[in-house]
């Protein structure tokens, strides 16, 4: 699951986002939801949209080495 927020829009006709992923991970025993969340920016100049800027934290993720 996605959430996409906006958080403002810019005078270089960018709009920048909070935004939040919702990870389900299972196996045959257990499941978990794990929250990454993240800022972007899309940029709406000559009718195209594109990403201009993404970052997003880290999650620790139970028994994957490093995380996501």
């Amino acid at each position: 699951m996605l959430n996409l927020e906006e958080q403002s829009k810019n005078d270089d006709s960018t709009i920048d986002y909070k935004y939040t992923i919702k990870l389900k991970l299972y196996d045959e025993e257990s499941s978990k939801v794990y929250n990454k969340e993240g800022e972007l920016t899309i940029s709406t100049k000559d009718n195209e949209l594109k990403i201009t800027r993404d970052w997003s934290r880290g999650v620790k993720i139970d028994g994957l080495d490093g995380g996501l």
